[in-house]
């Protein structure tokens, strides 16, 4: 981008004028310095002879005193002129504004001949464009306050883009931030920065919405069941006998227990579990269920207020009761931190 540069070439060429005048002052101070030295060497060989006044020798030394401080003070001209030079050279080379990076102009606040102001210490210049390069798109994620210390650099992430909602992004945490923020909801977040992997096929647009779920911990060969069928109830409201035989399952010193329902008989049963790791969609059960047996997971509002004894079938197209579904073993569960409440997408870019 080229501005106008009218009046800072003007500028140049008069200072490489005022340096061609100081010049030629300067050879002819030189000029008058030597005659000066010349002539007080002959008047003081003549003063020791005695054959000059004292007066005639003083005059001449005061002329060549006179003329080497008249060169001395022209040669600083010279070189303030010299200066002046590099200066309007630098002001001329600033009018042609140069991007650091390679990208595209993804804002365009001027037009040509539009009038820009220059920034101050107390106000701002104005941004002419924005230049984006987006083949390093970077993620700004939210991570919830109780989810951050889980969070680390070079963790591995899944994002999801609202543009692309069934064609999910590997991204990899690049820093994590130590300041917490304040949303627009009054919520308190940290952010965490995600590079994309570049995809030739799905460009990225600065500005869209997403989704990251990162992982944080990676888990082999455990029993894992749909989030929605781990509830908790009252220790006090669980049969007695389902509370005598969980052992170590139920912390009597608590209030409430992790319990799952399954299904004995056609009917439901709580069963206490000891819970891990967990995100939106799936938790890991460390004890108390074994591989293979069903839990109910569903319909949640049939599971809020769900008892002991109740008669249950598994769902069919024609019907909508608590279903019974089978967990199994996974070779892998990576369990989800929280940036998961909403984020944009940001390249790297230049104003």
């Amino acid at each position: 981008m080229r501005l106008d540069a009218q009046d800072l070439t003007a500028r140049l060429e008069a200072a490489k004028a005022r340096l061609k005048s100081q010049e030629a002052r300067l050879r002819g101070a030189e000029a008058d310095m030597a005659v000066a030295e010349s002539g007080f060497g002959r008047t003081k060989e003549l003063f020791d002879t005695g054959d000059v006044a004292k007066t005639d020798y003083e005059q001449a030394e005061n002329r060549y005193n006179q003329a080497v401080a008249t060169t001395e003070m022209t040669r600083a001209e010279v070189e303030i002129a010299r200066a002046q030079i590099i200066e309007a050279e630098r002001d001329l080379d600033n009018a042609v504004i140069t991007s650091p990076i390679d990208g595209v102009i993804t804002t365009l606040n001027a037009e040509v001949g539009e009038l820009v102001v220059v920034g101050t210490l107390n106000n701002a210049g104005s941004i002419i464009l924005e230049i984006a390069d987006l083949s390093d798109m970077l993620l700004e994620a939210r991570v919830d306050e109780s989810n951050i210390a889980q969070v680390r650099a070079d963790q591995e992430a899944t994002v999801y883009v609202n543009a692309y909602r069934d064609q999910p992004f590997e991204g990899r945490v690049e820093r994590v931030g130590l300041e917490r923020k304040r949303w627009t909801d009054g919520t308190y977040y940290y952010e965490a920065e995600i590079v994309l992997k570049e995809e030739a096929d799905r460009p990225l647009l600065s500005g869209l919405s997403a989704t990251a779920e990162i992982a944080v911990q990676r888990l082999d060969d455990v029993l894992v069941v749909p989030s929605q069928a781990v509830l908790d109830r009252r220790i006090d409201e669980l049969p007695k006998s389902v509370v005598d035989s969980a052992g170590a399952m139920i912390d009597r010193r608590k209030t409430f227990a992790s319990v799952v329902y399954v299904i004995k008989n056609g009917k439901t049963t709580p069963v206490p579990v000891q819970v891990g790791p967990s995100d939106l969609a799936e938790t890991v059960i460390l004890a108390g269920l074994g591989e293979g047996e069903g839990v109910i997971t569903g319909p949640f509002k049939a599971l809020v207020d769900m008892k002991q004894d109740q008669a249950v079938a598994e769902e069919t197209k024609d019907e909508a009761s608590p279903t019974a579904t089978a967990a199994s073993a996974t070779d892998a569960q990576p369990d989800a931190g929280g940036a998961d409440t909403g984020a944009t997408t940001t390249p790297g870019s230049s104003q």
